[in-house]
């Protein structure tokens, strides 16, 4: 009997393979026609996102990137509600600053409430996984669990605000899936939002720490949260709920309008702000899992994923660090084409070889059978292979 623990992160490449739609790029050219066609007078809200993007320090464009076009609302908005605490500190009978420092606090969170509730709606738009829609990427998903042998473990860290892999890996291992919502922490939240009518509807609460039930194999993280992830300020936790209830309560277009005492939990932001954001529960364990399991897995892959987000590079090159030059584990990256170069990927993981690691540039669709993946399974260390 073998066993082989295998971590695996999977940025939007997975979904663009479930539906091109679900590019950055294409949600971001959406995203901006709403804008303007439902609050443009004038000059063009989402040009002006743009050009305000061009002030704040980013690295991505905001044309191309939804998240780089709404990150400088979020950061904009965290400021000013730093900015309010230092007027009281400074001038606490100044009436008029305070008031005008509240008026632009609350235009800004509604400005990100905005953006992010329509960016939301598209991506749940364009991704409903009808069963015949999911056969392609069925494969990719099978052979992850097959290479984990008859005991081994497979920890998925998902960058991606839907839920395909995880209807992917329910298809066919329901039994072995288990996530950040705990089956024990079952939950009956009174409402989803004022006009659904609904009342005593199921969600789960999210673990506070990695307590899997063993016999669960296959652990999903989703990295930056999970469109069926709401937080209540209320309680102050966050539930998970099925994907097709928030759909059919048109809970993200609720959010927006303030009909809702619940708010979406995504780190949907821009670099600066998501390298904070991540060190917040539930994002942090959700870090920590994927942290525990790349340290125990001597094979890893890495698909979809353009090895931009900050924080992401930095935990897999402390766990190559921290496992040291003999025990670098053996990495299959799965891109598609040749923007990803090499020279990326070394100096994201912050090796000076690229040992052991091993590319795919045809997409996560029939990986499995191609020859880089045998490569990536076989026994002996290999240097990079494009």
């Amino acid at each position: 009997m073998s066993s082989t623990n295998i971590a695996a992160v999977c940025g939007n490449g997975v979904s663009i393979a479930f539906n091109p739609d679900l590019a950055l790029s294409s949600i971001n050219t959406e995203l901006r026609a709403r804008l303007n066609e439902n609050y443009g007078e004038g000059e063009a809200p989402a040009q002006v996102l743009v050009d305000l993007a061009d002030t704040v320090a980013n690295d991505d464009d905001p044309n191309l990137d939804f998240e780089a076009l709404l990150g400088p609302l979020d950061q904009m908005w965290n400021a000013l509600g730093v900015l309010r605490r230092y007027a009281n500190v400074v001038g606490p009978r100044d009436r008029v600053t305070a008031e005008h420092l509240v008026g632009s606090y609350e235009f800004l969170r509604k400005a990100r409430r905005t953006g992010i509730s329509h960016a939301l709606d598209i991506i749940a738009e364009r991704s409903v996984a009808h069963f015949d829609d999911r056969l392609p990427l069925r494969p990719f998903v099978e052979a992850l669990f097959d290479a984990t042998g008859d005991f081994g473990n497979l920890t998925v860290g998902n960058l991606n605000y839907d839920n395909i892999l995880q209807a992917c890996f329910l298809d066919r291992y329901k039994g072995q899936v288990c996530d950040l919502a705990s089956g024990a922490n079952r939950m009956l939240a009174s409402s989803l939002t004022e006009a659904s009518g609904s009342s005593n509807i199921p969600c789960f609460q999210l673990r506070d720490e990695l307590d899997f039930p063993r016999y669960r194999r296959i652990r999903l993280l989703p990295l930056h949260g999970s469109l069926n992830w709401a937080y209540s300020p209320k309680d102050h936790i966050t539930v998970k709920f099925d994907i097709g209830t928030m759909r059919a309560a048109d809970f993200w277009k609720s959010w927006r309008n303030g009909e809702t005492d619940l708010e979406p939990k995504v780190v949907l932001t821009n670099q600066p702000t998501k390298s904070k954001v991540v060190l917040e529960h539930p994002f942090s364990l959700a870090y920590q899992g994927l942290r525990e399991a790349l340290l125990t897995s001597d094979h890893w892959v890495i698909a979809g994923y353009s090895f931009r987000d900050a924080c992401v590079n930095q935990l897999l090159a402390d766990v190559i660090e921290q496992r040291g030059h003999l025990k670098y584990p053996k990495i299959l990256v799965v891109t598609h084409g040749n923007d990803l170069s090499e020279m990326q990927v070394k100096t994201a993981l912050g090796v000076t070889l690229l040992h052991d690691v091993i590319f795919d540039r045809e997409s996560v669709i029939g990986v499995q059978d191609r020859r880089a993946w045998g490569r990536w399974m076989g026994p002996t260390p290999l240097a990079a292979v494009s």
